[in-house]
């Protein structure tokens, strides 16, 4: 690449050897995490899913580490509901520690050693009913003024999930809180029978770092909702936008898990 602009590279085999800007990436995780169907919890720590998984998410499946589950309030004797850090023996049989996702930004990576150090997450022993609004699984805060007036960021997702009748529901939001609550919906996919499904949300400055466009449903799989554009007016010079991954399950005994997500900013 021969240099242009500063900051900027350009392609000798752009016509005019237009400056051109590279996509960076802010953020990638290859999870998985996911929302865990209804089940029970002991005191120990021991889990029993209600739904098998589709695979068994701990080191007897090639070294898998393990899985960030969600878990309601009501699984726990005293913990908040969260994304807990589990290591499955089986499809349906595994261990919570109390490790909680609770930072907004990429999961960290768990060792054995600092899930035995943290101790198990204990649960009432009483079935807990999985829930059926939307949970925010990742949340990152979009750094400002780097998107200029033409760019924008786009949001990658990969997940799977049973293949059951309820509606199992993956999207990619953007909003001003940590949260994404009252966010924008700017890719949305629904499925049911399918087990497997992608979107790629995206939001784009028309002219002006005030002013986006989001082409909402794109991604693969059966069935999409929503407009087929989405306008906003969030202000990506300031530093309170956030972008993240929403997921929902329609029926408790399902579950979804989210296997990989990637956030690239596009300056333009």
């Amino acid at each position: 690449m021969s240099q242009g602009y500063p900051g900027l590279e350009t392609s000798p085999r752009a016509p005019g050897n237009l400056p051109m800007r590279a996509i960076e990436i802010i953020a990638m995780e290859s999870g998985p995490f996911g929302i865990a169907p209804s089940g029970t919890l002991t005191a120990g720590g021991a889990l029993t899913l209600g739904t098998a998984l589709d695979n068994t998410y701990g080191p007897s499946n090639n070294n898998c580490p393990g899985i960030w589950l969600y878990f309601p309030a009501t699984a726990f004797s005293t913990l908040p509901a969260s994304y807990y850090w589990t290591v499955m023996s089986s499809t349906t049989l595994g261990t919570v520690y109390n490790i909680p996702y609770t930072a907004p930004g990429l999961f960290p990576t768990i060792t054995q050693n600092q899930a035995n150090i943290a101790g198990i997450a204990i649960g009432t022993g009483v079935g807990y009913t999985a829930p059926i609004t939307n949970i925010t699984s990742f949340s990152i805060q979009l750094p400002p003024n780097i998107m200029g007036s033409n760019g924008g960021f786009r949001i990658t997702t990969a997940c799977c999930n049973n293949g059951t009748a309820g509606n199992k529901t993956m999207r990619a939001l953007i909003g001003n809180t940590v949260a994404l609550a009252s966010a924008t919906v700017i890719g949305q996919i629904v499925q049911s029978t399918n087990i497997l499904m992608r979107c790629i949300g995206t939001s784009f400055c028309k002219g002006n770092p005030q002013s986006q466009a989001s082409s909402v449903g794109a991604g693969s799989g059966v069935g999409t909702s929503g407009a087929s554009v989405a306008f906003t007016s969030y202000d990506f010079t300031q530093q309170n936008i956030y972008a993240g991954v929403g997921l929902q399950i329609a029926t408790a005994t399902d579950w979804l898990i989210c296997h990989e997500f990637c956030v690239e900013l596009i300056p333009g």
